[in-house]
């Protein structure tokens, strides 16, 4: 046994050699498709991954037609697929839905062994364009450069709704100041500058104004006038426009001619609708107004909104009627390329929308405004968020003479012994307030809470509209690739 056992040993005959051969074979072609199985599923994950990139990104861009914007999502494909073959890439494209196939023959290793030479990939993707969220800021100019422009420290915070700029110029939004601003969605139909965020689409869709169809009302004559006008010689008729230090005072809807001031007062407003007609509507120092269900609407000449110096503002837009939703409403064919401010602080809460289609808003102040705000929306034709509101009214000054004249009128006949010269010389001043001296200046920060949950729970009907600047891939079942 022994001398069996050695002669096995030292057998050099090959048996062993051919045993393993014979079991290599299938264990190299098992190797060989295992290779093979995951560098189809590598390509095939890349090809998925290109087209869905392709297909978001082709459908957003609203300056495209069908031809351009297929031709985009191929470019796309491109870029995000690392190919070693050939893809044959088809694209159907509308203005809301891009639909891509992608199908490359791919090469095998060893599949060609059991026959299989190639592998024929195919996969496809579909995107359609979004419009689930809302817009709480929008300017409307189509072709202005800075049409939205955020400056100093001013800060931006809404981040449950959508940023929607329409003009068409390659510099239409800028942001010159130190914060990027936060939102859910920054569209802009033209192009984009300065210190912004990853979140910001260019060459996004125009978006329709959403309240085009609504017109002022039709005031001819002095005869439509609840209030005033103002008449220098009749002070009698003057102080039914102006609010100068009341306390625990309430207003009514009608027409105010000339004008309606407040200045040191503490009013409540009746719901209802109040126009402001050939003069402005200013909130000064000290004021702290309230109002639930009203609506202000400035017509004629020289009418805008002007609010500023340690304002409290609580107003609440009406849920029904035509003018449902909106605190704010500029007559279009009203003092057109005018200009209104709003100087923010922690008292400012607005909930509804300030909508001045044919002016410049400008938004700013020291501190926080409308942190609590659920359903806050600016529309204008064009606005500027800025922590330096006093250098933008310091320019507008010439606007503001007639609420400065006023207020001098008051003191000159002696209408009301609460406001004294000395105060009015601070009103007067050509900063109009500001920070005192030695104090260090704060952020300005606009935080709007908009969303279509915080908006319906605050009654607010659900008519702001809706960004399209935003995609999500769908099925392709029904395709028609």
């Amino acid at each position: 046994m022994r001398k069996l056992l050695k002669n096995y040993q030292n057998d050099r005959s090959g048996q062993f050699a051919i045993i393993t051969a014979i079991f290599a074979v299938p264990l190299v072609l098992c190797i060989g498709l295992a290779v093979d199985t995951a560098l189809v599923h590598k390509n095939t994950t890349g090809l998925q991954t290109a087209l869905d990139s392709a297909a978001l990104a082709a459908v957003v861009p609203g300056n495209l037609n069908n031809e351009e914007r297929a031709i985009y999502a191929e470019e796309v494909f491109t870029q995000n697929f690392e190919k070693s073959a050939e893809v044959d890439v088809k694209v159907i494209a509308t203005p809301n839905r891009v639909d891509i196939q992608g199908t490359v023959e791919k090469e095998t290793i060893f599949m060609g062994i059991s026959g299989a030479e190639t592998v024929i990939q195919n996969k496809k993707s579909a995107a359609i364009k979004t419009t689930e969220e809302v817009i709480c800021l929008m300017t409307l100019n189509k072709t202005k450069r800075s049409s939205l422009t955020f400056e100093k420290n001013a800060q931006i915070y809404a981040p449950n709704c959508s940023i929607q700029v329409n003009s068409s110029d390659q510099n239409a939004l800028v942001s010159a100041g130190n914060y990027k601003p936060v939102a859910k969605k920054i569209c802009v139909h033209g192009g984009v500058n300065g210190n912004l965020g990853p979140n910001v689409q260019a060459n996004c869709s125009y978006v329709e104004d959403p309240y085009a169809h609504l017109e002022g009302p039709n005031i001819i004559g002095d005869q439509a006038c609840d209030y005033g006008p103002i008449s220098f010689f009749n002070p009698n008729s003057f102080f039914d426009v102006i609010a100068v230090g009341e306390r625990d005072k309430t207003r009514s809807p009608g027409v105010y001619c000339n004008g309606l001031h407040f200045y040191d007062s503490e009013v409540t407003l009746e719901p209802g609708t109040y126009v402001i007609h050939n003069g402005p509507l200013s909130i000064g120092k000290g004021s702290k107004i309230t109002g639930d269900g009203v609506t202000f609407i400035f017509s004629g000449d020289n009418s805008y909104l002007y609010t500023y110096d340690e304002v409290s503002l609580d107003l609440k837009a009406p849920t029904t009627g035509p003018y449902s939703g909106l605190i704010f409403l500029q007559d279009r064919n009203s003092n057109t390329q005018g200009t209104s401010i709003i100087k923010g602080s922690a008292d400012i809460q607005l909930v509804g929308t300030s909508y001045f289609p044919t002016q410049d808003l400008f938004v700013g102040g020291l501190g926080v405004m409308g942190a609590n705000s659920p359903a806050m929306a600016f529309i204008a034709d064009n606005m500027t968020l800025t922590s330096d509101i006093d250098k933008i009214i310091t320019q507008q000054e010439s606007e503001f003479q007639f609420f400065k004249s006023a207020l001098e009128f008051v003191i000159a006949s002696a209408v009301s012994t609460n406001l004294v010269n000395e105060d009015y010389q601070v009103v007067a001043s050509s900063t109009t307030g500001g920070a005192d001296p030695g104090t260090s200046e704060q952020n300005f920060i606009t935080s709007i809470m908009t969303s279509t949950s915080s908006h319906q729970s605050t009654g607010m009907p659900p008519i702001l509209p809706r960004s399209d600047g935003g995609a999500r891939l769908i099925s392709t079942d029904d395709s028609p690739l």
